[in-house]
């Protein structure tokens, strides 16, 4: 699960992803309302791991729900913040033990729109990759929610569980407004 997160900030990146965000917060709660009330539930966001993550900055009156509005005024604040793409490392731990040769990808939730594009990096051995994808002259990745996977394969075998990457449990939200950001995304995986 994730720890912290978040990283430095670039004066200038790249073209920001052209969207509409009232359609990507309604595809949102097409996506997670599985009650077909309208509104995503704490429960119900469990299934999209960024938005669980992000739940308390984007339920704006505190009713313990999301709606599309509410999603689309998040969406709306990552296109026009100052930051277009965050930067920095990502740590990956199983247990205790930095996780090298690992792959991490960050992949945009769908109902961000086909202009997000998924964003990859490898572990080293102290288990830190540095993720890119988006534009090869603005390392980082695009402000928005990603579902992440982690994955390791030795010799031709997954050894990294499930829950981490084809059936991913992970997610993040890229921003830049939360307090207490530091310059490292944390994964630390449960055996």
């Amino acid at each position: 699960m994730p720890l912290s997160g978040c990283c430095n900030r670039l004066p200038q990146g790249p073209d920001r992803p052209a969207f509409d965000a009232a359609s990507s917060g309604q595809q949102a709660v097409s996506l997670y309302d599985k009650d077909s009330n309208g509104q995503i539930s704490l429960e119900e966001a469990k299934a999209c791991p960024a938005l669980e993550m992000a739940f308390p900055r984007v339920d704006k009156n505190a009713d313990s729900a999301l709606s599309a509005a509410e999603i689309a005024d998040r969406i709306t604040y990552f296109q026009t913040a100052d930051t277009t793409i965050i930067t920095g490392a990502t740590e990956v731990k199983l247990g205790d033990t930095p996780l090298s040769g690992a792959t991490v990808t960050f992949e945009p939730e769908s109902f961000m729109g086909p202009e997000f594009k998924p964003c990859t990096g490898v572990t080293d051995e102290q288990g830190i990759a540095y993720v890119s994808g988006h534009d090869a002259k603005f390392p980082g990745i695009y402000l928005g929610f990603y579902r992440v996977r982690i994955s390791k394969e030795v010799e031709g075998k997954e050894t990294v569980p499930a829950r981490y990457n084809s059936e991913s449990e992970l997610g993040y939200e890229a921003t830049d407004d939360i307090p207490e950001i530091n310059n490292i995304i944390q994964f630390h995986l449960e055996p």
